[in-house]
């Protein structure tokens, strides 16, 4: 061997020294300055040999080692090693910074969290994609709201209608709010009698939504700001109640004083029974004075104001019913009177206001008395077909239209002979109480003969 060769060996040799204590160094460096490693490509994971733990990993024979320090079971560790010809690699570049401080080795990604303990008292679960959250697990959650919600990581009052069991009267899960309400359809206010609707908007069950949910004829009207059915304000509010669509009094009803269009049958308009709002089969303005009547409708007017009053009997007043009768204030005809005795004060069976009307003599004399008094056809006999005598019993009683036969004892009347019959007549004191071409005879009692 040459000196020039020797020399030459020699040199290699230290210059190989030389470039494996860099080597040493540069390893040495990586472990200990892990900032450092944000800028190097010369720290990685090992690629062999290693466990969990404080442990020097040696690469091969000639080569640099590196030294990797670690908490043992950790997901947060960094692993530095060594591996035959390459640098090594730290996970998340060995640095993770807020609003994911923690590095996740297995990942190798910075998270917010890879352990509950990460979290705060706010969020204290973390979630498998390492964020924290309200909850993962029932644990979590409590009072108010005791359910985890597992798409949102949330603590809920419900997830399905299992967890509204015990919500009084809310007794569904809203699946958009998580929270336990009365209704989301109809069919979930089944068996609430009073409210048998769902409000949707509202998510309540309640009583109507509109008017044709309201079938009771005492409360036809749906109040929108209760949604409960209540009692009718007019006319429109009873459009849906069969057969009685007037609003009488906050009830549908029939027909009433001041609508009673619905009693028109046949071309033939028929009066309305105020005591029931119900349409009559008498015809409008048919009765005469003294007739017995159940509307002032049917009452004559010819021209002048009748009404149909109240009216009584005997001493005690006892209530008769009521008949038509005309105003005071037209003037009077025999034998109805305006006098002390005779003038009637009272309402009208429709409501009209206390007003006087010309009357009768209400202790004496009943109007179905009148009545056969001015029989127009002079067939009202009153002879008792057993006896063959006169029977008072048999005037002033309510006959039948048809046979005028007495369908009820008679009041009020007398049975006396007049021009050669026994015919009905009345008591009088004098002879304004008779009828025209009759005067109050001296026989005891007197009556119009």
């Amino acid at each position: 061997m040459t000196v020039s060769s020797i020399r030459h060996s020699r040199w290699y040799a230290f210059a190989t020294l030389v470039w494996a204590a860099a080597e040493v160094f540069a390893a040495a460096s990586c472990t200990d300055k892990r900032n450092d490693c944000r800028s190097r490509a010369d720290c990685m994971e090992p690629s062999g040999g290693g466990s969990a733990g404080d442990q020097t990993h040696s690469g091969g024979a000639g080569q640099g080692g590196a030294i990797a320090s670690a908490s043992a079971g950790t997901e947060a560790d960094f692993h530095l090693a060594g591996r035959a010809g390459e640098s090594a690699v730290v996970p998340c570049n060995g640095a993770c910074f807020s609003p994911t401080p923690v590095c996740s080795p297995s990942k190798n990604l910075c998270l917010e969290c890879v352990t509950d303990s990460h979290c705060v008292a706010s969020s204290p679960a973390c979630s498998g994609s390492g964020n924290c959250v309200e909850c993962t697990a029932m644990a979590h959650c409590s009072g108010a709201k005791p359910i985890c919600n597992s798409d949102s990581n949330r603590c809920v009052e419900c997830v399905s209608n299992a967890d509204c069991a015990t919500t009084v009267n809310r007794r569904v899960c809203d699946p958009a709010s998580n929270q336990c309400v009365s209704c989301l359809q109809n069919s979930d206010c089944n068996g609430f009698r009073s409210s048998p609707l769902c409000l949707v908007e509202k998510k309540t069950c309640v009583g109507c939504l509109e008017n044709s949910d309201c079938a009771n004829v005492a409360a036809p009207y749906c109040d929108p700001t209760t949604n409960s059915c209540a009692p009718c304000r007019n006319d429109l509010d009873c459009a849906h109640i069969e057969g009685k669509n007037v609003c009488g009094a906050g009830v549908c009803v029939q027909c009433s004083t001041i609508n009673d269009r619905s009693c028109a049958s046949g071309g033939v308009e028929h009066s309305c029974d105020p005591r029931t709002n119900s349409c009559t089969q008498t015809r409008k303005s048919s009765v005469h004075a003294c007739g017995a009547c159940v509307a002032d409708s049917e009452c004559q007017s010819d021209g002048v104001v009748t009404r149909c009053v109240p009216m009584t009997f005997g001493p005690s007043r006892v209530p008769r019913g009521n008949y038509c009768l005309r105003a005071a204030s037209s003037g009077c005809e025999q034998p109805f009177g305006s006098t002390l005795v005779t003038t009637v004060t009272a309402a009208s069976a429709s409501g009209a206001p206390s007003a006087d009307y010309c009357g009768i003599e209400q202790g004496l004399v009943t109007c179905e008395a009148i009545r056969d008094t001015q029989d127009p056809s002079n067939s009202i006999r009153c002879t008792n077909p057993d006896t063959n005598l006169p029977d008072d019993s048999l005037c002033g009683c309510p006959r039948n239209l048809v046979t005028g036969s007495c369908e009820g004892p008679g009041e009020g009347g007398l049975c006396r002979e007049i021009n050669g019959a026994n015919r009905c007549t009345i008591r009088c004191g004098d002879g304004s109480q008779c009828t025209t071409g009759r005067g109050c005879t001296s026989k005891s009692p007197p009556y119009c003969g």
